[in-house]
C-alpha cells in the first residue's frame, strides 16, 4: 500500500468522525425559520408532512436566529464533508476502504508507515 492510499485512509477516517461531531451537533438545534405575525415571533418548521408553528418569545429571537444559523453552516459543513468522502471513495474503491476500516488491512496500514 502506498503511502498516499494511506494518508487518504486517515482522512477518511477524519471525515467520518468530523461528520458524524457535526450531526451531533446539530441534533440540538432547532430547525426552520422565524416568521412574524401579527407582531409575534414563531419558529416554524416541518413535522413529518405537518408544518409546525412555536411561539417564541421577543427576548430569545436573537439567539434562536443565531442558533439557526449556525446550524445552516454545519449542515454546510456536513455537505461539504460528504463530497471528500465520496472523493476518497471513488479514489480508493469502498470495498478496499471497508476492509482497511474492519480491520482485515489495519496491520499493513502500521506495517508501511513504520
Amino acid at each position: 500500500m502506498s503511502n498516499i492510499e494511506i494518508m487518504l485512509i486517515d482522512e477518511y477516517m477524519r471525515a467520518l468522525r468530523r461528520k458524524e461531531a457535526y450531526n451531533k451537533e446539530i441534533s440540538n438545534m432547532p430547525k426552520g425559520s422565524i416568521q412574524v405575525k401579527n407582531k409575534h415571533f414563531y419558529l416554524c418548521y416541518r413535522d413529518g408532512g405537518k408544518v409546525v408553528s412555536k411561539y417564541v418569545k421577543a427576548g430569545e429571537v436573537d439567539e434562536i436566529k443565531r442558533t439557526l444559523a449556525e446550524r445552516k453552516r454545519y449542515e454546510y459543513l456536513i455537505k461539504r464533508t460528504d463530497e471528500d468522502i465520496r472523493f476518497i471513495e471513488k479514489s480508493i474503491g469502498r470495498k478496499r476502504l471497508y476492509e482497511y476500516i474492519t480491520g482485515e488491512g489495519i496491520f499493513e496500514i502500521h506495517q508501511v508507515a513504520e
